[in-house]
């Protein structure tokens, strides 16, 4: 076609070269002009215990951080000086700088200039401010107030709004506190459950009992009675419903406490006499007489040990790959 071509004024040689240098360049390549500044956002681990993740509580401490100068508010030259414009970055306030992305590819990105600061301008050695010898800012501390509330996760973020480091000319970023909750040595936490081993004796998973099981993160102690004749069998579990801890943002709302059982049986040797053994056995149920009686004609006394633990691991791949009968089709017998 002869017409005029739609696209002409639309993409130039210049612009495709500037897709293949920069495609890499996303929206951490740097700054741009015209996009707000913003200082960066400072942040700070803080270690609770499970104790303190469930009453809450007020941490105070010091923070020193870059605040605008108040001599200069900011602008790092005397009173009545004149600031000239940046020779580096020509006023921009960004430079241009190569940034390698890949083998043999780079990629142009802009970086706020080092000699300004990002201001653009800069003073001569006699006119900056004597304070903050023309950096705009100086040093300030602080006592800072940061609340865990009830029921914070591991990971949990606290933000204090605007309380970074200042810098001339940009928004002061954020302090986030990221929460992290150590472990402990009772109570294993799962969402807002709780989880706690309990050892009993046979005596008491048999017959009952009624004691304190364990103290409460709260120090409170949770006793547990169970009713004559309730049988606790091992694997067992007692649910104790909003004893867990508190929701976060749920109002009085809490999760369960989970009590898993251990039930320890008796040492060996523990009954000798049989005169107690007679009395013990006829105490406990009898075996059950489901099963029918063996009819085999020959019966071995076998000896046997008793271990305790994981069974055996076996190998998935195992076969059990019969020799002698190598050669023979399926269905095939082998002749003598």
């Amino acid at each position: 076609m002869n017409g005029p071509n739609p696209y002409e004024d639309m993409f130039g040689a210049e612009d495709f070269a500037q897709f293949f240098t920069g495609m890499h360049a996303g929206a951490g390549a740097g700054p741009r002009p015209g996009r707000p500044k913003r200082t960066e956002d400072a942040q700070i681990d803080l270690e609770v215990t499970l104790e303190e993740a469930f009453k809450g509580k007020v941490f105070k401490m010091e923070s020193t951080r870059d605040v605008l100068c108040k001599t200069c508010a900011g602008g790092g030259g005397r009173r009545g000086a004149r600031a000239r414009t940046c020779g580096k970055c020509n006023g921009e306030g960004l430079v241009k700088k190569l940034r390698r992305v890949g083998p043999g590819l780079v990629t142009n990105e802009l970086a706020e200039c080092d000699a300004c600061t990002g201001r653009g301008s800069v003073y001569k050695e006699k006119d900056r401010c004597k304070r903050c010898r023309g950096s705009g800012v100086g040093e300030a501390t602080s006592l800072l107030e940061v609340y865990v509330p009830r029921g914070a996760p591991d990971g949990h973020t606290i933000v204090l709004s605007g309380m970074a480091d200042e810098a001339p000319g940009k928004q002061t970023g954020d302090l986030v506190f990221r929460v992290h909750v150590k472990p402990h040595a009772v109570f294993e936490r799962k969402y807002n459950d709780l989880y706690v081993r309990v050892s009993l004796t046979l005596s008491e998973a048999l017959c009952g009992f009624s004691r304190v099981v364990c103290e409460h993160l709260d120090g409170r102690g949770v006793q547990v009675s169970t009713p004559p004749g309730k049988v606790l069998r091992p694997h067992d579990y007692l649910r104790v419903r909003d004893e867990g801890m508190p929701v976060l943002k749920g109002g009085d709302s809490r999760g369960d406490l989970y009590v898993l059982l251990d039930i320890e049986f008796p040492d060996d040797g523990w009954c000798v006499e049989k005169s107690e053994l007679q009395t013990v056995r006829r105490m406990l149920p009898e075996k059950p007489k489901k099963d029918a009686p063996h009819s085999t004609a020959v019966v071995d006394d076998v000896a046997f040990e008793v271990k305790t633990g994981a069974l055996p691991e076996y190998d998935e791949d195992y076969e059990d790959n019969d020799d002698d009968d190598e050669g023979f089709a399926p269905g095939e017998c082998p002749t003598m």
